[in-house]
């Protein structure tokens, strides 16, 4: 009988490699889908909450600028004197209307309703309104104790200046874009009363 010799030195029984029992470390495909489908139905949770956040903001600042640009020409007119060209109604009217149009390419009020300039657009629309009144045109309401403006008394442009004790200020700023936070073509009015 012949003896077989184990010829590959560097194999012997006693140096063989042992097999590791041990789990492995590590995350198996269907793992790592399950934490992405959780990821995704959280992600499609939040993301429309960013939206609205991002449309709120977008409102907010619109509504503050119209809101300023009302106020700034309210409280400009109303600092002007009483007997101010820009507060004198016309002889045979009742009121003094002014249209402005905010220029996007001058970022400035600029007279009229539209740019003559076609390359020009408005952002928004001002008119701002002059009525004058008679002391005696404020009525009192007796439920409130508060007194109201009739609007119906408003003097005519050639009423005697020694009756013409008030003046109504009323700025409205319309926006040209089609919506917005202020809605369809929506609007923002602010009334000052100026007395003599």
């Amino acid at each position: 009988m012949r003896q077989v010799t184990n010829r590959c030195p560097s194999f012997t029984p006693s140096r063989s490699r042992r097999i590791s029992r041990q789990p492995r470390r590590g995350l198996s495909i269907i793992e790592v889908m399950i934490a992405s489908l959780l990821m995704l139905f959280i992600a499609l949770g939040v993301i429309p909450l960013f939206i609205r956040s991002i449309s709120s903001n977008s409102s907010g600042l619109e509504y503050t600028e119209v809101s300023n640009h009302a106020r700034a020409r309210a409280e400009e007119m109303f600092q002007l004197p009483f007997s101010s060209p820009a507060l004198t109604i016309p002889g045979g009217q009742t009121d003094l209307i002014t249209n402005e149009y905010y220029s996007v390419n001058n970022q400035r009020w600029e007279d009229g309703t539209d740019p003559a300039d076609a390359t020009d657009r408005a952002r928004w629309r001002r008119t701002t309104t002059v009525r004058q009144f008679s002391i005696t045109a404020m009525e009192e309401d007796t439920t409130d104790s508060v007194f109201e403006l009739d609007l119906d008394q408003a003097l005519d442009g050639n009423a005697n200046p020694e009756i013409v004790q008030l003046k109504e200020i009323e700025v409205t700023v319309d926006s040209t874009r089609i919506t917005g936070p202020l809605g369809n073509k929506g609007q923002l009015t602010v009334w000052v009363l100026k007395t003599l």
